[in-house]
């Protein structure tokens, strides 16, 4: 269409449906000038919307059900929040700190830090990237890249990001639906010698020094509960050990000794939110509550937590222990060497036994912490014991 017909003096494109039709409208706007233009604007033909539906179902080889999802797509991205990756991963961070889960449940400040860590690598990858604009195939090629065995864990956490997304209208639709969980959780189930684990008790209590020739020293009389709880009871080190000011943890009140049926009490308040059976459960194995109660008049009794520090102090702890015996720890070390020995103390302790005492189902505990020993082998891990010339005062000193 020339530009003399329009304010702005640029020709535009006019469509029909053919030749002929397109001969008798030039031959009317040669006789009525604009207002042949106008009537057109008023009047627009089917033929005109077919043509561009046409022309439209070109850009998806031929297939007009594409332009309607095309359709549905635009409307979708017209009303989500524009937010980069690394501007989305913080408001899902802080969304979590004030309590968001899939179920409704609040997550452990643990499970927080984990999901900030396991988010790191996608973050720094498409930092700046709109997140509405990361498609399902960039999706893929991340995490082919992803070598390491922690690759399952990162995809149920960035899973877990998209889901959030999608309930909070960062995104239209969420990519991750059609990626299926590639990779295995990462599993760590080595144990510790029960010669390595006696040393470590017995240095912790300031029975044995750290070297030869030394005097013994109560520098690390702290670990002695995470040694304790964490070797002879597979308790969580996050329900030993606060994972900040605000958090709780085993308390003294939580060994009932003196009942009918003695047991260690892992309250819902302190118990792990993933824990898959239940939340409360109870530690009431013999074998573990007699090696406990004979290790427990060594620690501190201070304060209502069995043990008072928080995570933070604790790492402190464990790097200041490694540096000084030269014992380094392994990750899950303790737990898994409780299911390791547990499962081998005498036959009688099953796995389903086993997994009660920990809080998991059996498939979890085969996999990611027991080690198959031979039958009695374990009985030296659960009849260590401090020297029996130690005396409360000993313990106080």
């Amino acid at each position: 269409m020339p530009g003399r017909y329009f304010a702005n003096r640029k020709r535009k494109a006019k469509y029909f449906a053919s030749r002929d039709a397109a001969e008798k409208f030039i031959q009317k706007l040669k006789i009525d000038g604009r207002a042949a233009l106008d009537q057109s604007r008023r009047q627009p033909n089917e033929d005109a919307f077919a043509i561009a539906v046409r022309e439209f179902a070109k850009m998806y080889d031929g297939d007009v059900s594409k332009v309607y999802a095309a359709h549905e797509r635009l409307q979708k991205l017209q009303n989500i929040r524009p937010a980069t990756v690394r501007d989305a991963t913080e408001a899902f961070m802080a969304a979590r700190k004030a309590g968001w889960s899939p179920r409704g449940k609040a997550p452990m400040a643990s499970t927080i830090d984990s999901d900030r860590w396991r988010l790191l690598k996608f973050e720094n990858r498409f930092s700046r990237v709109q997140l509405s604009d990361l498609s399902e195939v960039e999706l893929r090629t991340f995490f082919d890249e992803i070598k390491n065995r922690n690759k399952k864990s990162i995809y149920k956490t960035v899973h877990l990001f998209f889901v959030w997304a999608a309930q909070y209208k960062y995104i239209g639709e969420n990519p991750m639906l059609g990626i299926e969980s590639t990779g295995q959780f990462g599993v760590n189930n080595d144990y510790y010698p029960v010669a390595t684990f006696k040393r470590m008790l017995l240095i912790a209590g300031g029975l044995e020094p750290v070297q030869p020739g030394k005097a013994p020293t109560r520098d690390f009389i702290d670990m002695l509960p995470y040694f304790v709880l964490g070797g002879f009871a597979g308790v969580r080190p996050c329900e030993v050990v606060r994972v900040n000011r605000n958090a709780d943890a085993i308390r003294w009140s939580d060994f009932h000794f003196d009942v009918e049926h003695p047991n260690i009490e892992i309250r819902d308040a302190i118990t792990k939110q993933t824990a898959r059976d239940s939340d409360l459960h109870h530690i009431d194995a013999e074998y573990a509550l007699e090696a406990i109660r004979a290790w427990l008049p060594l620690c501190r009794n201070e304060s209502p937590l069995i043990c008072r520090w928080t995570k933070r102090y604790m790492q402190e702890l464990k790097r200041r222990f490694t540096k000084a015996t030269g014992i380094k720890f392994i990750k899950n070390g303790l737990r898994n060497s409780f299911a390791t020995f547990a499962l081998s103390y005498d036959g009688l302790s099953g796995l389903g036994a086993v997994a009660r005492q920990i809080g998991n189902s059996e498939g979890i505990v085969r996999r990611h912490y027991a080690r198959n020993l031979p039958t009695g082998s374990g009985r030296a891990w659960f009849s260590l014991r401090p020297f029996e010339v130690v005396s409360s005062a000993a313990a106080t000193a």
